[in-house]
């Protein structure tokens, strides 16, 4: 189960570059602008994994550097100051949507790899029985799971409002939708963390 803990530290560290592949490869950006961001965001996950914290701030770094390229290349920014950083196909804004999206999971990977690593390091302390501390990487688990799943869930949502707006759905149909799909997840969570307390 150990290996649960690597993968949520490999995908926190890998996934927050995808943006910038996504601009590299699909949108007309200076190069060097696109590799100074990547070299940013790598730097920011080796030094959080070197020093035991901070691992999660790379997704949160790539998701808003990446979000900031996007802004100085379309809408307002370029169009009150007569200035583009790049130029992003439309085509191309479905999977920089999802690699920023990506990037934020792997914000959250990180943050839940160095909560099971903190809380390992205190059960050993205490003296816990090994079999106690396995438990940690079912956590981990766990959370890897919920977070993909909400990523899914968002990427879903996102292709449902897409498809609605070929289809002309009224806005307050999709609406109602998210609200269900929503409620209905927050009682998975809620009787899911009943569960555990019940256990505990």
């Amino acid at each position: 189960m150990v290996v649960v803990r690597v993968a949520s530290l490999a995908l926190a560290l890998l996934l927050p570059l995808t943006p910038f592949l996504t601009l590299q490869f699909l949108a007309k950006y200076p190069s060097l602008i696109v590799y100074v961001g990547l070299v940013i965001v790598a730097l920011v996950g080796v030094v959080g994994w070197v020093r035991g914290r901070g691992v999660g701030y790379a997704g949160l770094a790539s998701a808003l550097i990446s979000s900031l390229l996007v802004a100085l290349s379309m809408g307002y920014i370029p169009y009150l100051t007569h200035f583009t950083l790049g130029t992003i196909k439309p085509s191309a804004l479905p999977y920089l949507g999802v690699s920023i999206a990506a990037s934020l999971y792997a914000h959250f990977l990180g943050n839940a790899y160095e909560v099971s690593k903190r809380f390992e390091a205190a059960m050993r302390r205490y003296g816990h029985d090994p079999r106690e501390v396995r438990e940690l990487d079912a956590m981990n688990a766990w959370a890897i799971a919920v977070g993909g799943v909400l990523l899914a869930v968002s990427l879903a949502l996102y292709a449902l409002m897409r498809v609605a707006t070929v289809l002309e759905l009224p806005p307050m149909l999709v609406l109602a939708v998210f609200i269900v799909v929503y409620l209905a997840l927050m009682a998975i969570v809620m009787v899911h963390s009943a569960t555990i307390r019940g256990k505990a």
